[in-house]
This record gives structure tokens, sequence and C-alpha cells, in this order.
């Protein structure tokens, strides 16, 4: 019992608008996918936040790569701070 129209709302502007914040600015995103996850997939709170989890990296892989290739990339700092949460 699937409602199409929330699934081609979540895939199409849902996701991709929140990818876009977080590559921005970030802070909440994976509670932004966990809520879109609830609503428009009708997923229980466990599926939603394991569904948020790789849509979260993907965007956070692809906001890296968008500053990498610009050459915006401190690796001195994030070296630092992946030590730090290695920690």
């Amino acid at each position: 019992n699937v409602n199409h129209t929330k699934v081609w709302f979540h895939t199409y502007i849902a996701a991709p608008v929140i990818g876009i914040y977080d590559g921005m600015l970030g802070p909440g995103t994976g509670s932004f996918f966990t809520a879109v996850n609830l609503y428009f997939r009708g997923f229980d709170f466990h599926s939603a936040t394991a569904y948020a989890k790789p849509l979260n990296a993907a965007t956070n892989l692809s906001a890296l790569m968008v500053f990498i290739l610009s050459d915006s990339v401190n690796w001195l700092a994030g070296l630092v701070m992946i030590f730090g949460q290695i920690l």
C-alpha cells in the first residue's frame, strides 16, 4: 500500500533539497532525512533512521567532492578532526 505521490516527492523534491542543505550548512541533516522517511516513505522510526544513514553519507561525500574539485579543502584541519573523532 504505497502512496506513489509521497514516494515521488521524497525522491525528487525532499531528498535533493536536504542534500543541498547538507552541502551548504549541514546540521540536522540526519534528522531531516529521518523525518522525511517517516512521513513520505511510511517507515517505522528504526527503518527511517537506518535509511537516513546512507543518504547522509552520500550527501557528505558529494559535498566533499565539490570542495576537492574546487580546491577548497583545508586538509590539515580535516585530518585533525578525523583524528579527534577516532579518539
